[in-house]
């Protein structure tokens, strides 16, 4: 199913309130309409949240997000593990989607 406005829901009263700005400004003068309008198409492509066709295995590990993987090194993990693990850093840009999904299936079951 296509969404009409493929954005993360969070986002959509932002969205509002910049266009209603943005619609005022632009009625009462259009230069000044133009900043909210900017600032409003900035943040819509930025929290984007495209369709993504997904394998369905249970063996799959996903990226979690978009971007370039700049490192990968074993870490002393001692919140939760209590043991060696391995971080995987990825570099988004602005043109990058900023949405991380879970790359793997699972529970949560702990959080900071």
């Amino acid at each position: 199913m296509m969404r009409w406005l493929p954005v993360v829901g969070e986002i959509l009263p932002w969205l509002a309130g910049l266009g209603a700005v943005s619609l005022v400004l632009l009625l009462w003068s259009p230069i000044l309409g133009l900043l909210p309008l900017a600032l409003l198409s900035f943040i819509a492509f930025f929290f984007r949240d495209p369709e993504r066709h997904i394998l369905s295995h249970s063996w799959a590990v996903l990226s979690p997000a978009d971007g370039r993987v700049i490192e990968v090194s074993e870490i002393d993990e001692d919140s939760f593990l209590f043991q060696p693990a391995w971080r995987v850093a990825i570099f988004l840009s602005l043109f990058d989607v900023h949405l991380n999904r879970s790359p793997v299936g699972g529970r949560v079951t702990y959080m900071l």
